[in-house]
């Protein structure tokens, strides 16, 4: 009589690699017991980690105690020639005949000189949409901020930069119309309805504002300052 050897040979049944469930948090799951009014809290909260490529625990967080800003002031007139034409690769030179007009930056730059501010980028969670360290934002706190905008926020006593979304956490929806200009509401309201802060960095999380946190948006950004030549 043969011994059993404890493997199955046959083509069906028996472990295989890379077979059953797929662990959808990159890691080992238990099972836990969450009170029945948190259920959803819970699903939400694990759902929003799971989209993203990075674990969350290894993610970074840019929330700062502190805000650098520097008050806009008017001190020159300058008008700087202005081409009207879109500038190629290859353009020769700006010859007079292409400039049509002139511009003051003053007035491409400041809407509201009372409410407007500038501030130096300290961190990389903005760097997918543009936003490098050490670029010069300008920002302005006379804008009412919609969905999508770039925002300075706080959040409780810290304050951070992202994109302001005001649609449900999974993103699924963000582009609908519903949600196109959709201002950041006022008072109590806020707290009614999803609001977080998306990064543009997979390296830095986004923010999920909890029940009893203050959220206060600071200002807008309008415009981003970047050096591209580095003498």
């Amino acid at each position: 009589m043969t011994e059993p050897t404890g493997k199955i040979t046959g083509k069906h049944g028996g472990p295989r690699p890379n077979s059953g469930r797929k662990h959808k948090y990159a890691e080992e799951t238990t099972v836990i017991r969450v009170p029945v009014s948190k259920k959803d809290y819970v699903q939400q909260l694990l759902a929003r980690t799971a989209s993203n490529e990075i674990p969350f625990d290894n993610r970074k967080s840019d929330l700062s105690p502190t805000l650098d800003l520097q008050r806009v002031e008017i001190r020159s007139d300058v008008k700087i020639p202005f081409m009207d034409e879109l500038i190629v690769a290859g353009f020769p030179s700006p010859a007079s005949d292409h400039i049509q007009d002139v511009v003051d930056l003053n007035d491409l730059l400041i809407r509201n000189k009372d409410a407007t501010f500038m501030g130096r980028i300290g961190s990389e969670s903005m760097l997918d949409a543009g936003f490098d360290i050490g670029d010069i934002v300008i920002i302005d706190r006379s804008i009412t901020p919609v969905h999508k905008d770039i925002v300075i926020a706080m959040i409780d006593n810290d304050f951070t930069m992202k994109q302001l979304m005001l649609c449900r956490y999974d993103g699924s929806d963000c582009d609908n119309k519903e949600y196109i200009g959709k201002p950041f509401p006022a008072g109590q309201e806020r707290y009614q309805q999803p609001i977080w802060f998306k990064a543009a960095n997979p390296a830095y999380k986004n923010i999920y504002p909890l029940p009893g946190q203050t959220i206060e948006i600071i200002a807008v950004v309008t415009h981003n300052i970047k050096k591209v030549c580095r003498r």
